[in-house]
């Protein structure tokens, strides 16, 4: 993700909807889970947000990516079992 970010910044959020819609999609599935915060970045991506309830278009494409996207599960950490019996 940082990689594109890189590749993307200092674009437009208009060119960012026009030309790469799925990367704004993947940014705002992926960022959904964020805490709010006064870090550039979050306020940056806040902002996109916004300007995207502007665009019925964007939203589908939101949609469609979250249908594609597999839902990021954290596995459950299982006790270890010993071998050994307790003496």
């Amino acid at each position: 993700m940082y990689l594109y970010s890189y590749f993307y910044r200092g674009l437009t959020f208009q060119w960012l909807v026009s030309n790469a819609i799925g990367y704004v999609a993947f940014l705002m599935i992926s960022s959904e889970k964020e805490q709010p915060s006064t870090d550039p970045q979050w306020l940056n991506k806040a902002a996109l947000r916004n300007y995207l309830k502007e665009f019925p278009e964007a939203q589908e494409a939101i949609a469609l990516k979250r249908k594609d996207m597999p839902a990021v599960k954290v596995p459950k950490k299982e006790p270890v079992k010993s071998t050994q019996g307790i003496i």
